[in-house]
């Protein structure tokens, strides 16, 4: 959220969709860690750059609609949980 409260949303290469920067979180990291870094990996943001104002209490957990999973990909996808900041 920038001072015009806008977010960042960057569109994925070779596709015609749109996500937040996001990533997993390697052994060890906390969840405000692994934010930190995907942030730097992803779009070059340092911690100075990033003020975190809220997250998630809880973990957010969902499946994708079978009908929405590509055909290669069904049996060996799995729905995620996620922290959002």
């Amino acid at each position: 959220l920038n001072q015009r409260n806008e977010v960042f949303w960057g569109k994925r290469i070779r596709t015609h969709s749109w996500q937040f920067p996001q990533g997993g979180i390697k052994h060890g990291e906390t969840p405000e860690q692994a934010m930190f870094r995907e942030l730097h990996e992803e779009v070059g943001l340092t911690p100075e750059h990033v003020r975190i104002i809220a997250r998630t209490r809880d973990w957010l957990r969902y499946e994708v609609p079978e009908h929405f999973i590509r055909r290669d990909a069904r049996g060996h996808y799995r729905g995620q949980k996620q922290i959002w900041f």
